[in-house]
């Protein structure tokens, strides 16, 4: 898939063993942005001596809509061109993800 070759209105979904995680910082001006991360069925972190499992299974079959460049939708993150509705929040995309993200056939 070409990002240049996106139209508004695309459906994008993670490639196979990936899934979106959306990350903002709150004490930032930065708007969220989607990254694309691997899917593990099961992590396991020490949390202050204790051994923690955490499931990070994503729920369903997620997707995000393309809505378009920086441009069109009025988008102020200085680091991403290209925007998409994720979980209903407006979501700049991290530039390096766009390989590991597929457009519905």
């Amino acid at each position: 898939m070409k990002v240049a070759e996106l139209e508004k209105g695309d459906m994008l979904f993670p490639v196979s063993g990936m899934r979106f995680l959306i990350t903002s910082y709150t004490l930032s001006d930065n708007e969220p942005w989607v990254r694309v991360v691997e899917t593990k069925r099961r992590h396991t972190f020490r949390h202050q001596g204790l051994r923690v499992h955490q499931s990070t299974k994503p729920e369903g079959s997620q997707f995000m809509i393309y809505l378009g460049t920086k441009k069109e939708v009025g988008g102020k993150a200085a680091w991403s061109n290209r925007f998409c509705l994720l979980d209903n929040r407006v979501v700049a995309v991290e530039p390096s993800c766009w390989k590991w993200i597929q457009k519905s056939d």
